[in-house]
């Protein structure tokens, strides 16, 4: 994905990789979706952080070459393939949901050589609502979700939209899998407690 007008986002890390917090279901199930060339998932938890990590942990399992992009209507578009350093990628234009997926459906209008070899995940934040706001509004998002799934498939692309609940619009059905995110068993609440 090209970098156009990125800007810089350095934070300390918070984000604790240990294999007590792993969500090890749901990482399975991503790494074969993603080694199937699944061109979408849908997520159902409001944990981002966890979700975030789990989902870094899946894409580099399924291959070392990796882009990870996150979307929400704070930030908008940005890569953070490496925790420590977030960039943001074209902020003013990627900062709506319309815009954002404009903007990751040009990218995966280039060639198969450009972008081959190079696992790029679109994890696009609370995006539910999104898919189902003012009618005419809902429907050009869907649209532009819907146009660019089958190039995802043979590309090494893919969305993982999250949401506090799954409701995938009939339209969008036969591309986008659910996919079970289970809540942390006790031991990993235990050990975030204890941290």
């Amino acid at each position: 994905m090209p970098k156009e007008k990125t800007a810089v986002v350095e934070k300390p890390s918070q984000m604790d990789t240990s294999a007590e917090l792993q969500n090890s279901e749901y990482i399975d199930n991503l790494t074969i979706g993603v080694r199937a060339a699944w061109p979408a998932t849908f997520v159902e938890t409001i944990d981002h952080q966890r979700l975030i990590i789990d989902t870094r942990t899946a894409v580099k399992a399924a291959s070392e070459d990796f882009k990870l992009y996150t979307w929400d209507a704070s930030n908008g578009l940005m890569d953070v393939t490496d925790p420590l350093k977030s960039q943001r990628i074209d902020p003013k234009a990627t900062r709506t949901p319309l815009g954002a997926l404009q903007h990751i459906a040009d990218c995966s209008n280039k060639s198969k050589q450009e972008i081959m070899g190079q696992l790029s995940v679109f994890l696009m934040l609370e995006f539910n609502d999104y898919l189902h706001m003012i009618p005419y509004k809902a429907e050009q998002i869907r649209e532009v979700v819907r146009n660019c799934l089958p190039r995802f498939k043979n590309r090494n692309l893919m969305y993982v939209f999250q949401g506090a609940s799954i409701t995938i619009p009939a339209s969008l059905r036969d591309y986008i899998k659910p996919m079970p995110y289970p809540r942390p068993d006790a031991n990993a609440m235990l050990f975030t407690l204890e941290q």
